[in-house]
């Protein structure tokens, strides 16, 4: 038995010195720039799957949500609000200031028991150290303001006002 296990390594041996030659000889012309061995690649990856068919009756491109946009609510609040005290000014004909933005500064004292903008209005105007008034058209909030500050068109959810006395106070300059 022993002479057959020979060969066996001798001809393991032998093959193993002919792929040896055979990679210096591929890494030398790889070297001299003659010969660019290739390198297995991967395969491609996979096509993502197919969607699953719409929902008959649903179009496939609408979003729906349930979530309702905060922007949305407080731009109808103040357009509800603007209409109230409109429609307070032509009932009574009285001449209420009002318009969208806030009176920044001045800061004088809240109300909280007034619940909407002609309350607020009424408010400022029934209390003599009041010359503006801001209504938050979310929160329900009245904030009644001194002489001093001005206004800010940006504020969107708020509503403001001048009392009466504001447009007959002499201007700060006259003081």
């Amino acid at each position: 038995k022993a002479p057959s296990i020979v060969p066996r390594v001798v001809r393991s041996t032998s093959a193993m010195a002919s792929s040896s030659r055979a990679l210096a000889l591929v890494f030398g012309l790889s070297l001299l720039g003659c010969f660019e061995p290739t390198i297995a690649q991967d395969a491609p990856a996979p096509p993502p799957p197919v969607p699953p068919p719409p929902v008959p009756g649903m179009p496939s491109s609408v979003t729906h949500t349930t979530t309702e946009d905060p922007d949305i609510e407080m731009h109808a609040a103040r357009a509800r609000h603007l209409s109230t005290v409109e429609v307070h000014a032509r009932a009574t004909g009285s001449n209420i200031h009002f318009e969208k933005g806030a009176w920044v500064y001045g800061d004088y004292e809240g109300a909280p028991d007034i619940q909407d903008p002609v309350g607020c209005q009424k408010a400022c105007e029934a209390d003599a150290e009041c010359f503006h008034w801001n209504f938050h058209v979310t929160q329900h909030k009245c904030d009644k303001k001194k002489r001093n500050g001005g206004h800010d068109s940006d504020k969107d959810d708020w509503i403001m006002g001048h009392s009466s006395r504001w447009f007959k106070a002499p201007a700060a300059s006259e003081l």
